[in-house]
């Protein structure tokens, strides 16, 4: 995760996230955050494998829960954490997991199903429709892009053999119905370059 932090401790993350999500609400963009319940334990990548966190997870659940309000979404991770209750399956996969974060945040989105640290559960489509039975309220799918239809049918057929899934479906509808749906403020070309700086000066990056 080498370059895609954004500071080595929770009060430097916290400080850097929360002003560029305000940033974005000021123009009328609301933002995600990823990916709960954080990574920074994990020894490796989950394009490639599966995680697994260790107790320090905890603090980086709670700083999540003072980043989400505002109707922020939240991005799941593909990752073990068995200090939070779940040792079976990755966190995006967890009812346990995707529970207690359902109570602050939506809607939740599961990360790229094509992941590797997914290889060992099952097919895109049945990837989908166990992320949406934990809970999550959207999955993604960023490349395999005409497996989409094959995804949505399979979830489609399983809520209806599922009641519980089905509802589960329903009550995500619910959840992100609106969602990013805000006027867009308008912004100047010369604004946008200014920003741009001011962002670049803020981490450091060299003129």
């Amino acid at each position: 995760m080498e370059g895609r932090c954004l500071g080595s401790s929770a009060d430097e993350v916290r400080a850097a996230a929360g002003a560029f999500l305000e940033g974005l609400s000021v123009y009328g963009v609301t933002g995600c955050l990823k990916h709960y319940p954080g990574l920074g334990s994990g020894r490796v990548d989950s394009h490639r494998d599966l995680p697994l966190l260790d107790e320090t997870v905890f603090e980086d659940r709670e700083l999540f829960r003072s980043l989400v309000g505002r109707g922020r979404a939240v991005m799941v991770a593909h990752a073990l954490a068995p200090v939070l209750g779940e040792a079976a399956c990755p966190t995006s996969l967890s009812r346990t997991v995707v529970a207690r974060l359902r109570a602050f945040a939506a809607p939740i989105l599961a990360d790229d199903l094509e992941m590797g640290a997914l290889s060992a559960y099952g097919s895109l489509p049945e990837r989908a429709a166990a992320a949406l039975a934990a809970g999550c309220d959207q999955v993604l799918v960023c490349n395999a892009l005409p497996a989409r239809q094959e995804v949505a049918e399979h979830v489609e057929s399983t809520a209806r053999r599922d009641p519980v899934l089905a509802a589960t479906l329903r009550h995500a509808a619910a959840r992100s119905e609106g969602f990013g749906r805000n006027e867009l403020g308008e912004v100047a070309w010369d604004r946008v370059l200014e920003l741009a700086d001011r962002a670049r000066a803020l981490a450091g990056a060299k003129p």
